[in-house]
């Protein structure tokens, strides 16, 4: 499946899994703080 996926759109997945990643991020901190 991956090797039938255009270049874009695996870099378009790519860049939500990491955008995802540092919103998790940024949620657990905020958790640690309250």
């Amino acid at each position: 499946m991956i090797a039938l996926m255009k270049s874009e759109e695996i870099g378009a997945v790519v860049s939500l899994e990491t955008s995802l990643l540092l919103v998790l991020q940024s949620l657990s901190v905020l958790k640690q703080r309250n």
